[in-house]
């Protein structure tokens, strides 16, 4: 008897499904996350089909929970099931509708106000703790081996040579960064030697 819920499984591999309070439909994925990488997994369920969507993409879907209805519990767990996520979690958002993938994809690095038609609840941690941010207050708490870590942002730089009049190419690769962060770049240099186009 448990209500919509995702486990990962097998490392790289999603197990998604319901209980509608006799029966448990599920269904398992291949392997559809990249290791040590941040993933964004949704999984919708509109009465038909049930779908797994990976940073926005659809990847796998299911047709043996149609025309069931999910059982009206609780979510008790975020990170636990029958055994702990090893893992990081930036954050979990639960809707009451079955966005579209076009909808997932758009939305899906954009931080939300609480109070969007259709979200029931919203955990972004970002206080340290488990609060609640939609308007139900479904808060929770922290337990066992559960913390609030600081992400660091991380900056990779790598240039080529574009010819040999010492002209050359540098792209610059940033993670682990939100929408609206700022960033300030010093960028010292000869202006005989580089001459910078466009920052």
């Amino acid at each position: 008897k448990r209500p919509p819920s995702i486990w990962l499984w097998q490392r790289t591999r999603i197990h998604y499904g319901f209980g509608d309070g006799s029966r448990w439909y599920s269904t398992n994925s291949s392997s559809v996350l990249k290791e040590r990488d941040w993933n964004h997994v949704a999984t919708t369920f509109d009465g038909s089909s049930y779908k797994l969507y990976v940073n926005g993409n659809e990847v796998h879907s299911y047709l043996g929970a149609s025309n069931q209805t999910p059982i009206t519990l609780p979510i008790r767990w975020i990170g636990k099931v029958d055994n702990s996520f090893k893992g990081k979690i930036d954050e979990v958002r639960v809707w009451n509708i079955a966005k579209s993938g076009e909808k997932i994809k758009s939305q899906m690095k954009i931080p939300l106000s609480g109070r969007e038609d259709g979200l029931i609840g919203y955990w972004n941690f970002d206080a340290g703790n488990a609060k609640d941010l939609s308007d139900n207050m479904n808060d929770g708490k922290l337990v066992g081996d559960a913390q609030i870590i600081e992400i660091p942002i991380i900056i990779s730089a790598e240039s080529k040579t574009v010819n040999p009049k010492r002209q050359f190419e540098l792209s610059i690769n940033i993670n682990n960064i939100e929408e609206g962060d700022k960033l300030k770049f010093d960028l010292v240099f000869d202006s005989h030697l580089l001459q910078v186009r466009g920052i």
